[in-house]
């Protein structure tokens, strides 16, 4: 059964009805129904598809928490029982415990601590020859800290085992504030090794390690439990490793849509390097959007063409104007961070009095700041549900909460994008050491996503002093 009663394109049945085995690659602007597609070659699979193991007929992947709920929900709906939704995450952490080789705990916000506390007993026993990560904004020690999470991760990443695998390592991506000297990477190493035996004594392991225990260990996975089919959703957001435990344990066909246009987060890989096969045939491409207005898409492609990096990249989609008009998107000011709640609660009674069965989305940088827009949303008898959780239901009317990261792949009627403010978009911190353009371009992909979420309406909400991303928007395509 399909999911809605869509009528699919040419292009979109060509992925949809592809052959059941071997690797499929899906590109697509935003709109251009990347997830409907996902969804209904789901269900063609769990039908046509040949099922050769007793594990998952077919499992759906996605990047985060919030997708995986809206594909759940989707599903659901569907009444397709066969389909098994959720993030890699959660599929990784579940099948190491399910073939018996870790049932360790997975870190978040610990992270740091750890790693503090590793670097800490490096300095006890020995000299702790480290760079300089100083930034704006953020103590020393805690750039530092900062420098070497992310430092850890890219070496899990990159699947570097020893000291001098990490030392003949081309370092790509840092920019040119931090040179790392052979004293500085053997330090550095220390406190990771440190850190990892500080997670194995506590029983933990981090979001990094998943994927690395399911390569390391995956001859140890049973086919009994392993997957026969397998999609990703937003695919360009997660790591090589990731990708390289999903192609190797996955037992019949892999499809993976993704758009470069899209990627929040920076990852050094090519499909080829993953073991993904998207030669001839195997590589589609969905060129028109069918959700936003033309003057949403055409103010969206105004901010993008300044990231001349991803224009230039090869894998680059264009934002093709859609048929559907609308009215222009809206840019409120706000003079402080307090008016704009007030600001915000006008425009959704506006919103609601003129659309009352839609879907209103207001998107911001940090959770702290929706709670702040949940608060004063409820304190004007206005009811809001925060998409932070399993039980966050997309599918009826009314206004979602939800950040920038939490956006991607999700849809509604009408967008406010909040917190267009200097300092908070682009973030004034970035990760020490950071490649400047990069980070900018990163910041400015994540006000891309979010304005491409809008299907009928778009409203900016920037705070003074303005963001500088506001200047780059074609200022005769918003009102």
């Amino acid at each position: 059964m399909a999911i809605k009663m869509i009528k699919l394109t040419e292009e979109q049945k060509d992925c949809v009805k592809f052959r059941t085995d071997g690797e499929l690659l899906i590109r697509g602007i935003p709109g251009s129904g990347k997830t409907t597609v996902v969804l209904e070659r789901a269900i063609y699979l769990s039908i046509n598809g040949e099922q050769v193991t007793p594990g998952p007929k077919v499992l759906l992947l996605t990047f985060n928490k919030a997708l995986s709920t809206y594909i759940k929900q989707m599903v659901r709906a569907s009444r397709d029982e066969v389909v098994e939704a959720m993030t890699f995450h959660q599929w990784g952490t579940q099948l190491l415990r399910d073939s018996g080789i870790t049932n360790y705990r997975t870190i978040s916000d610990e992270k740091e601590g750890f790693v503090k506390f590793a670097k800490n007993i490096i300095r006890k026993y020995g000299d702790l020859i480290l760079p300089s990560a100083k930034v704006h904004g953020m103590s020393e020690d805690r750039s530092l800290i900062r420098f070497l999470m992310e430092e850890i991760s890219w070496i899990k990443n990159n699947e570097i085992k020893a000291l001098p695998q990490y030392l003949d390592a081309q370092r790509i991506g840092r920019g040119t504030q931090i040179q790392l000297t052979k004293a500085h990477r053997e330090t550095i190493f220390d406190i990771y090794e440190k850190y990892q035996s500080i997670l194995k004594g506590k029983r933990c392991m981090d979001f990094d390690d998943v994927a690395l225990q399911l390569i390391d260990n995956s001859e140890r996975i049973l086919s009994n439990i392993r997957p026969n089919h397998v999609l990703i959703d937003e695919a360009q957001d997660l790591t090589a490793t990731q990708l390289k435990a999903i192609k190797s344990l996955t037992m019949k066909s892999l499809t993976v849509a993704a758009d470069k246009g899209q990627q929040i987060y920076r990852r050094g890989f090519s499909w080829k390097s993953v073991g993904i096969d998207i030669r001839g045939a195997r590589s589609k491409y969905l060129g028109k959007t069918f959700r936003s207005t033309k003057q949403i898409i055409q103010l969206a492609r105004s901010l993008q063409h300044h990231d001349k990096q991803l224009i230039n990249d090869n894998e680059f989609l264009p934002l093709a104007d859609p048929d559907t008009e609308g009215p222009l998107p809206e840019l409120l000011i706000s003079g402080k961070t307090n008016e704009e709640l007030k600001t915000m609660v006008r425009k959704v009674r506006q919103i609601q009095a003129a659309f009352p069965k839609d879907n209103i989305a207001i998107i911001a940088n940090s959770h702290d700041r929706l709670e702040e827009f949940e608060e004063s949303l409820t304190e004007h008898g206005i009811g809001s549900i925060y998409i932070k959780s399993d039980e966050a239901d997309f599918l009826i009317p009314g206004v979602k909460l939800v950040t920038f990261h939490s956006s991607k792949g999700l849809e509604f009627d009408h967008v406010i994008v909040t917190g267009l403010q200097e300092g908070k978009l682009p973030y004034r911190t970035m990760a020490p050491g950071d490649d400047y353009e990069a980070f900018i371009a990163t910041e400015r992909k994540k006000l891309y996503v979010a304005m491409t979420r809008a299907k009928l309406t778009l409203t900016l909400s920037a705070v003074a002093p303005i963001s500088p991303f506001i200047h780059e928007l074609d200022i005769n395509l918003y009102r």
